[in-house]
């Protein structure tokens, strides 16, 4: 029966040494430990209804001629019609998010830059390993020095699979 009782305590001790060992080489590993982040661009539409002109330059001029009209007076009936210098005028509208040109007598969009991005970045922290070495309360049957009998007293033990 001793020899038995000492096989087996041999054999605890030896799974106490392998389970620190075995953590102790383990060592920290910084990948496992470093959180995950993940970055998520967004881009919005915001209508813009009456924006401000910020700048205003005249471009060119361009030669329009108006329409023949006829002119009925009391007593002269004639045609007039006249040639006007019309400008053209470049006018540019900015904002924080936007920066747009617009020209022309009959007006027309030259150009317009948008800047509405939006970044949103979550961070998730990584869960830390579940424990493997716990101290607790035991009760059961064993082998001791007057051989198999139950018995209920504080115990470690090691976990190989949790549940």
């Amino acid at each position: 029966m001793k020899r038995l009782f000492y096989i087996t305590t041999a054999f605890v001790a030896g799974m106490v040494a392998a389970g620190v060992l075995a953590h102790r080489h383990k060592g920290n590993d910084a990948a496992q430990s470093a959180p995950l982040i993940r970055t998520e661009t967004i881009y919005d539409t915001i209508p813009y209804l009456l924006p401000m002109p910020r700048d205003s330059v005249v471009v060119r001029y361009e030669t329009h001629r108006l329409p023949v009209t006829e002119a009925l007076c009391d007593t002269i009936a004639g045609v007039d019609s006249v040639e006007v210098a019309v400008p053209i005028t470049r006018k540019e509208y900015e904002d924080s998010t936007y920066h747009a040109w617009i020209s022309g007598y009959h007006v027309s969009l030259d150009s317009i830059c948008t800047y509405s991005r939006h970044d949103y970045t979550t961070v998730k922290q990584p869960t830390a390993k579940p424990r493997r070495w716990h101290l607790g309360v035991s009760a059961g049957y064993g082998c001791g020095p007057q051989g198999f009998q139950p018995y209920i007293g504080l115990g470690i033990t090691y976990s190989i699979i949790s549940f």
